[in-house]
C-alpha cells in the first residue's frame, strides 16, 4: 500500500465533491469518523461520475448511504446509457480493508429488495429515487444493469466473496444478460480519478489509394 497513493485519491474526491455530497446526518459526529464517512461516499460518488460521464453535483445526488440504506451507498439511473449504476463503497485510509462477505451479502440482498419494488424498506433518499428506478426497471426497451463495489483496498475482493457477486448477476441474466459487476480496489480507483487527465485516444480510419515506393 503506498500512503502517497491513498492521501492522493482523499485529496481528489475532496476537491470534487466537498459541498456536493449530503453530510447532514454526520454534522455531530466525531470529525475523523465524518471525513472517512465522506470519503467512502465519494468513493461511490466517483464511480457514477465516470461510468456515467456526469459532473460532480449530479454523482454527489446520487448517493443514498446512511441509516436503512440495505448496503447500498449510491443509485444513478444514467438515461443516455440506459444504464442503472448501483454501489457499494468502503473507505479505509490504511488501504487494507476490502469487503467481507457480510458486506457484500448485505448489498446483494438490498439489491434484490429493491428490485422486488419494497421501496418503503429504504431510506428518504432511496425513495426519493423511486421514479427513476421504476423507470429503469420496467422500461419496454433494453437496460442494462451495474453493480460495483469500490474500495481502497490494494487487493479485490476475496474469491468467495466475488463469488456471491457472481452468483447474483448469474440469476439476474437467467435468460437475458442485463447485468454485470465490477470491483475498483486502489489500483482502479485511482485509474478512475486520473482518467480525465489523460489525452483522449484517438481511432482513426484511412484509405490510401494508389500507393506506392519511391526510392
Amino acid at each position: 500500500m503506498s500512503q502517497v497513493t491513498i492521501n492522493r485519491i482523499a485529496s481528489v474526491l475532496r476537491d470534487q465533491f466537498d459541498g456536493h455530497i449530503d453530510m447532514s446526518d454526520w454534522a455531530t459526529r466525531p470529525a475523523d469518523l465524518a471525513d472517512t464517512a465522506f470519503l467512502s461516499r465519494a468513493l461511490a460518488a466517483q464511480c457514477v461520475r465516470t461510468l456515467a460521464r456526469t459532473d460532480p453535483a449530479t454523482a454527489g445526488a446520487a448517493i443514498v448511504d446512511g441509516f436503512d440504506d440495505l448496503g447500498i451507498d449510491a443509485v444513478h439511473f444514467d438515461a443516455n446509457a440506459d444504464t442503472l449504476i448501483l454501489v457499494q463503497s468502503k473507505w479505509s485510509k490504511n488501504g487494507n480493508a476490502a469487503f467481507d462477505e457480510g458486506d457484500v451479502s448485505k448489498f446483494v440482498n438490498g439489491v434484490r429488495t429493491l428490485f422486488n419494488g419494497s421501496f418503503e424498506r429504504f431510506n428518504s433518499k432511496l425513495r426519493s429515487k423511486e421514479a427513476q428506478i421504476r423507470e429503469a426497471l420496467y422500461a419496454s426497451r433494453e437496460i442494462k444493469i451495474v453493480l460495483i463495489t469500490s474500495h481502497t483496498a490494494t487487493q479485490g475482493i476475496a474469491i468467495h466473496v466475488a463469488r456471491v457477486l457472481s452468483e447474483f448477476v448469474a440469476s439476474l441474466n437467467d435468460s437475458v444478460p442485463i447485468a454485470e459487476h465490477f470491483d475498483f480496489n486502489q489500483a482502479g480507483i485511482y485509474k478512475l480519478i486520473t482518467a480525465e487527465s489523460k489525452d483522449p485516444k484517438i481511432t482513426l480510419q484511412a484509405v490510401l489509394a494508389e500507393w506506392g515506393v519511391i526510392e
